[in-house]
């Protein structure tokens, strides 16, 4: 993750996809997975945004939280390109970023 609102995500991946978090998403990390709704809880996302919150999928695996976490599989080799994410949506600000 570059920044809170920007991401450095894989170049190799073909299709990337935006959607709000959904019921029993969970997030590849460096020893295992972790429930996407733990992770919102602890940056301090209330449960009503919580239920909206974008998540960003890569060729159908969750790929970022956004604002949050990346998950361990994005993260660039040495030399490797990689494509930029970037949220902009203004009503994301009344989360703790």
């Amino acid at each position: 993750m570059l920044s809170r609102r920007s991401a450095l995500l894989p170049a190799t991946v073909r299709e990337w996809r935006v959607r709000a978090a959904s019921a029993g998403d969970r997030l590849e990390i460096e020893i295992g997975s972790k429930p996407v709704a733990e992770i919102l809880r602890e940056a301090g996302i209330g449960a009503r945004a919580r239920a909206e919150w974008p998540v960003v999928e890569g060729d159908g695996r969750m790929a970022w939280v956004v604002g949050c976490r990346t998950a361990a599989w994005t993260a660039p080799g040495q030399g490797a390109d990689g494509v930029r994410i970037t949220a902009r949506e203004a009503r994301w600000t009344s989360a703790r970023f």
